[in-house]
């Protein structure tokens, strides 16, 4: 059964990649419209948080209805790969300067490029978004064990995602 979640969590990489990307070229379609060949260039960048998401949510319902499995306990099982990713994505984003906070004079700014390659103190967002996701999934993961409602805990986890998205 093990083997059957990794392969899940594969194709929902893979559902979200798509999803990232689909998202992105909706909503730049003037430049896609004259740049085709750059849509599949993923490695360039432009990946969407949120098509990523709804593209792992449909890789999901996919496989449930595929494997005859169900969906909430598929998705509350996936839900650390989601809470590794989001970590992984806030993270990579201080790294490279994108979703960079408002410049700061306070004691707790931290130094920070914009995606222009300026420097300057800033509101440190990447690293609270990535502490605010650790906290949902280690707290989930605690009252886990409490929650019997298949895929209440996804439920619960993707909101607290967004939500943090969001702010």
């Amino acid at each position: 059964e093990t083997s059957h979640y990794l392969d899940a969590a594969l194709w929902v990489l893979l559902g979200a990649l798509v999803g990232g990307r689909l998202m992105t070229v909706v909503v730049n379609f003037n430049y896609y419209q004259s740049h085709a060949g750059e849509i599949v260039q993923v490695w360039q960048g432009g990946l969407s948080g949120i098509g990523a998401m709804a593209g792992g949510i449909l890789m999901i319902l996919i496989l449930a209805l595929w494997l005859k499995y169900p969906a909430g306990t598929l998705a509350d099982a996936l839900l650390p790969l989601a809470g590794a990713l989001v970590i992984t994505a806030w993270l990579g984003c201080w790294v490279d300067g994108c979703s960079y906070g408002y410049a700061s004079e306070h004691w707790w700014a931290l130094s920070g490029r914009d995606e222009w390659g300026v420097s300057a103190d800033r509101v440190p967002v990447q690293l609270l978004g990535a502490t605010l996701t650790l906290v949902i999934i280690w707290l989930l993961d605690w009252a886990g064990r409490r929650i019997s409602i298949p895929g209440l805990m996804a439920a619960i986890g993707l909101l607290g995602l967004s939500v943090v998205l969001f702010l």
